[in-house]
């Protein structure tokens, strides 16, 4: 019994100092513990986990910071998923500092949508995106037209299009207007270019106001197109200010005025434009009271071949010079050009030759043949065709827009049209080459200024045909205004002397004399361009060959 009793006494003894051990821990520790925590902090870590989970550093970052403030306590892990955030941030932003010193623009506009999904502010890097774009548009723009965009890269560009990345419309809207990579919509494109300048996108609204002037995809409407274009510009875009330069000259969807174009062309001079620097010195005179505004605008798609086929009816012929008539009176002033033989090609001397695609060989006409006096007017298209695709409307200003598929189509037409013997064709290139030089052998045919609408003049658009002087045959327009699209497939010339030769191989299809937008070096007398049959570009016409049997 008396043992009992002492391990009793000895059970309590032991059960009393842990519950003093106990206590003493817990009041040790309450100083210390948190309180409850209140709503706010309670949101805050919530917004805070959701910010993580979205992938959105700088809100995460401010909602930590927050947090801190009231005192809340922020785990390890919380710190760490933030840093690899950030991480992430600093990489993707790198990468697009990458591809804008390289100017690669698919890149950079990939890595603009990974960095508009991570920041909420990204106006830093549409204006750098924008300069990119500009300096692709500017100094490029046939070859920027010519962009290919890869499988998986349109598959991305569309999912971020739907999310509402303006630079991912973009490229859809360029991909579908020119078909590359998809079947050409102007519909479509004219969906994300719209849906682009509705966000505020100025090269967005540079095109989407060009698809109104041209009336492809939507509504024809030059005041629309206007519009667009001065939003564009008011924003401080140099292209939309340069293009809006252009639209006053020639009166597109505002009245013509000459001292509202050089006030435009100025600020974008000012912004540093090479083009617009160029031509504040070259820009064109209004010699004439232009048409009522109303008047030009309300009949812009009615106003087609009538005064442009009386221009060519009287246009100077010349010793060599004939109109040909269609059943239906249609003409087309054309110069005959005599056989003989020729160098081809560019001396390896000449400024902005391209050596691997100009080298010289010597090259025999055999036959005489006729040749256009002008580039085929829109005017001449439009009573043939019954349409007009060009982006500059007006009749007696080169028809552009037309792919070598689609000018296929015209000759069938028109020599359906003529009488027996008589057959319409494109020129072979050296045809075209031997035309274009008329007996010269230098990089033009004479003084460019005197005889080229090219980029240093143009003011970004096409001009009316056979307003700058002709060659020596009695040719306008064969360097600048637009390229012309010739017969042949792109080949590489022949080592030996050949006669009538015509490119045979490969895919695409040539276009010689270079256009509005190209640099002196690209509308040389070699210089030579193409593109796929299918692809029609604001910058390529053509120019008609005739043989009479």
């Amino acid at each position: 019994m008396h043992q009992q009793r002492q391990n009793s006494q000895r059970s309590v003894i032991i059960f009393v100092f842990v519950a003093l051990a106990l206590l003493l821990a817990f009041l040790e520790c309450a100083p210390n513990q948190q309180p409850l925590e209140t709503e706010e902090i309670q949101d805050l870590r919530r917004q805070f986990r959701e910010a993580l989970d979205e992938n959105l550093p700088e809100k995460a970052e401010e909602v930590l910071v927050k947090l801190e403030e009231l005192g809340a306590k922020i785990t390890d892990g919380d710190r760490a998923s933030l840093a690899k955030l950030r991480a992430h941030l600093a990489e993707v932003e790198a990468s697009f500092e990458k591809a804008v010193q390289s100017m690669d623009l698919e890149e950079a506009r990939l890595s603009l949508g990974e960095l508009e999904k991570l920041k909420s502010d990204t106006r830093e890097q549409v204006s750098q995106i924008q300069k990119v774009e500009a300096h692709h548009i500017e100094l490029a723009y046939p070859g920027y037209e010519r962009v290919t965009l890869p499988e998986k890269s349109l598959e991305r560009f569309h999912d971020e299009a739907e999310r509402g990345n303006h630079f991912a419309q973009m490229s859809l809207g360029f991909a579908y207007y020119h078909g590359k990579g998809v079947v050409r919509d102007y519909k479509k494109a004219a969906r994300w270019f719209t849906l682009a300048a509705e966000g505020n996108y100025a090269m967005g609204q540079v095109f989407l106001g060009e698809l109104y002037v041209a009336g492809n995809g939507v509504p024809l409407s030059p005041l629309d197109g206007a519009k667009w274009v001065r939003k564009a510009a008011d924003q401080g875009f140099a292209i939309g200010q340069l293009v809006l330069a252009a639209f006053y000259v020639e009166g597109i969807g505002v009245e013509k005025s000459l001292e509202e174009s050089r006030k435009w062309l100025k600020k974008a001079a000012e912004q540093g434009n090479e083009v617009a620097i160029r031509q504040m010195e070259t820009a064109p005179e209004i010699k004439k009271k232009p048409e009522p505004f109303d008047k030009k605008v309300k009949k812009v798609e009615a106003v087609q071949s009538e005064d442009a086929l009386r221009d060519a009816e009287h246009l100077d012929l010349g010793e060599n010079g004939r109109n040909f008539r269609t059943s239906d009176g249609i003409t087309f002033p054309m110069a005959r050009i005599f056989s003989g033989t020729f160098n081809m090609g560019s001396p390896e001397d000449e400024p902005g030759r391209n050596r691997l695609q100009e080298y010289l060989h010597e090259v025999t006409i055999s036959k005489d043949f006729w040749m256009g006096r002008t580039e085929v007017t829109q005017g001449q298209w439009q009573a043939i065709m019954g349409n007009n695709p060009s982006s500059f409307r007006d009749p007696n200003k080169p028809v552009e827009q037309v792919s070598w598929d689609d000018v296929g189509v015209f000759l069938e037409k028109l020599n359906k049209k003529m009488e027996a013997g008589v057959v319409f064709r494109l020129p072979t290139e050296a045809e075209w080459e031997y035309a274009c030089r008329a007996g010269s052998t230098g990089g033009h045919a004479g003084d460019i200024e005197l005889m080229a609408w090219y980029s240093s003049n143009s003011l970004s658009t096409t001009h009316p045909v056979a307003k700058k002087e002709s060659n020596a045959w009695g040719l306008y327009d064969m360097h600048g205004n637009v390229s012309e699209w010739v017969q042949d497939k792109w080949d590489n010339y022949p080592d030996d002397p050949t006669v009538d030769p015509i490119g045979k191989k490969g895919e695409m299809r040539i276009y010689r004399g270079g256009g509005w937008s190209n640099l002196d070096k690209e509308v040389r007398s070699g210089s030579r361009r193409g593109d796929k049959p299918g692809v029609a570009s604001s910058n390529v016409g053509f120019r008609l060959v005739c043989t009479v049997n």
